[in-house]
């Protein structure tokens, strides 16, 4: 559903904001990073459903 997919959406919008904002102290720039690209991953899995 549509409702389901926008809240996938903002999770990950969320999860991505709290990487990069916890990153800049961090030493771990590793684990920050594919947490970043597993967030622009699912980010790219429920975008096309919004838009078409």
């Amino acid at each position: 559903s549509k409702v389901n997919s926008d809240i996938r959406l903002l999770d990950s919008v969320f999860s991505l904001i709290q990487v990069v904002t916890s990153t800049a102290p961090h030493p771990d720039h590793v684990v920050a990073m594919i947490r970043v690209h597993e967030a622009l991953a699912s980010l790219l899995l429920v975008l096309p459903k919004n838009i078409f």
